[in-house]
C-alpha cells in the first residue's frame, strides 16, 4: 500500500511531528520551512483550509491555517516500529537464546563427564549417547 523505504525525515522534522501527536493542530509558523515537504512530498500532515469570502471588507480577518497528521503518519510510526524490532530486537533476542543454550549444554556435558570420569576410550561413545537423550 504505502512504501515508507524512501523516506528520509531530518531530525528537526521528526521532532516536530513527535510534538504533534500531543498538540492536535499548529500553525505554519510552528512548522517553518518543513512545511511543503511534510505535507506535499509525504502527506504526512494536511490542513484544515477554511473557507474564506473574497469579498472585500472593512474588518480584515486573516483565518489562518492549521494542520494535524493524518492517517499515514500514522502508518509510517508502524512501519518504523516493526523495522526496529525486525532489525534489532529479535536478533538480540535470539542471540541471546542461542548462547544460553550452547551454555547449558555445554556445562551438561562438563558435568557428565565429570561426575562419570569416563576413561578417553569411553569419550566418543559417551557424546554419542548423551547426543541420543538431547535429541
Amino acid at each position: 500500500m504505502y512504501d515508507f523505504s524512501n523516506v528520509q525525515l531530518k531530525l528537526n522534522e521528526r521532532r516536530k511531528l513527535f510534538f504533534m501527536r500531543f498538540v492536535k493542530s499548529v500553525s505554519a509558523d510552528y512548522l517553518g520551512k518543513t512545511t511543503f515537504t511534510l505535507c506535499m512530498s509525504y502527506k504526512f500532515i494536511e490542513s484544515d483550509y477554511p473557507f474564506s469570502d473574497t469579498a472585500p471588507t472593512d474588518q480584515k480577518i486573516i483565518k489562518r491555517s492549521r494542520y494535524h497528521l493524518t492517517d499515514k503518519y500514522d502508518r509510517y510510526c508502524i512501519y518504523r516500529r516493526q523495522k526496529f524490532f525486525d532489525k534489532a530486537v529479535w536478533p538480540f533476542l535470539i542471540s541471546v537464546g542461542a548462547a544460553i543454550i550452547t551454555s547449558i549444554i555445554t556445562s551438561m556435558i562438563a558435568s557428565y563427564f565429570v561426575s562419570r570420569q569416563v576413561s578417553d576410550e569411553m569419550s566418543i561413545e559417551a557424546i554419542e549417547r548423551l547426543i541420543e537423550r538431547l535429541l
